[in-house]
């Protein structure tokens, strides 16, 4: 039966039609309080207005030199971060992201992603040079809750000296996190 259409309707119900009146709790209780109403029923949740976020994401790719008899040859690794335990998108991996304090410009958003690129010791000013830096796009995901505004940006990185990076914050945190090789991460593709 579709009693919500035709018989319960929202506005305007006709409780003397329904063939379930009898046990109707709002029905029972409009007639036994007299500031009750059927049509007060159900209750309508007010839904929370959806959060706003921004965030970085470096997508952080590292060319690696690798000396072969007929010349150079670059061999490239992802960076990939996993997401904590608890949360949104928990235990997923990840480009390394930032959720910043609001939208920001383009110069406080690589500000913001250099500090917490430091922490896996990526310093353009002391082990690493940029061979190029570009900004890739915007993305926005509407979860139940949250409106993100991904701002996302392709940061290819040239160690000085070889893959000898580790994770280490000021909290002293642990994260945990991977290179993937460009082969590996194309057969995802």
């Amino acid at each position: 039966m579709e009693l919500g259409t035709t018989i319960c309707t929202p506005l305007n119900p006709s409780c003397s039609a329904c063939p379930v009146s009898d046990q109707c709790s709002a029905l029972s209780m409009s007639e036994s309080h007299i500031s009750i109403f059927v049509i007060d029923y159900p209750v309508k949740v007010i839904k929370a207005k959806k959060r706003h976020d921004f965030s970085v994401v470096s997508v952080v790719k590292i060319l690696e030199e690798q000396d072969i008899s007929k010349g150079s040859q670059y061999n490239s690794r992802f960076l990939l971060v996993k997401r904590p335990n608890k949360g949104l998108l928990v235990d997923l991996w990840e480009f390394p992201s930032v959720l910043l304090d609001g939208e920001t410009d383009r110069a406080t958003r690589r500000k913001t992603i250099d500090h917490f690129l430091k922490s896996f010791k990526l310093d353009t000013e002391k082990n690493c040079s940029i061979v190029s830096r570009e900004d890739v796009g915007e993305c926005v995901h509407v979860f139940t809750h949250i409106h993100l505004k991904m701002y996302a940006e392709l940061l290819v990185l040239h160690l000085k000296g070889g893959m000898k990076i580790s994770y280490e914050n000021e909290d002293k945190e642990t994260m945990t996190w991977r290179w993937i090789d460009s082969e590996a991460f194309q057969a995802w593709d």
